[in-house]
């Protein structure tokens, strides 16, 4: 016997022929599905009359929601928050620049505070010199258009 027999013993040779024709043929079967598939040809039928279901308009489903009280509380802490927490502390790290470019980049300084609102609308924040002000927040509110009667804002001057 051999050493290299003795390590690594070599496999049955009758084992190794029904793998691979089991293998073969497995492959076969896949790809001549595949070309069947491919190469039937599509038949474009009617549909047949059905009754005509009514789906209400996206626009519908946005109709304004009202405001629970507690939402509103929520959202003005958190405006307020990234106005008067974060983006001092923000500015302070960051001396060099005027504004954040992103909202999220003041979360790195509380990171409990969330970049949407109850609703699902992302806030809206403007910054700079040309705005008179550090930091402007605002949330679309529940109807989850901006500039409507529900918007919720924060101002630091």
């Amino acid at each position: 016997m051999l050493l290299r027999d003795a390590v690594s013993p070599l496999p049955d040779r009758t084992f190794a022929r029904r793998v691979g024709i089991t293998t073969a043929i497995t492959t076969a079967m896949i790809l001549g599905g595949m070309l069947y598939v491919l190469g039937k040809p599509r038949v474009d039928r009617q549909p047949t009359p059905r009754a005509t279901i009514r789906i209400p308009s996206i626009e519908a489903a946005r109709l304004p929601a009202e405001m629970h009280p507690a939402e509103r509380a929520l959202v003005k802490r958190e405006l307020a928050r990234y106005a008067f927490e974060a983006f001092p502390a923000w500015a302070a790290s960051a001396p060099e620049r005027e504004c954040p470019r992103h909202l999220l980049e003041l979360n790195r300084f509380d990171p409990t505070l969330h970049a949407v609102d109850p609703w699902g609308t992302p806030y809206q924040f403007v910054c700079g010199r040309q705005y008179q002000v550090g930091l402007s927040t605002r949330s679309a509110g529940p109807d989850r258009a901006f500039d409507t009667a529900d918007d919720l804002s924060s101002t630091m001057p």
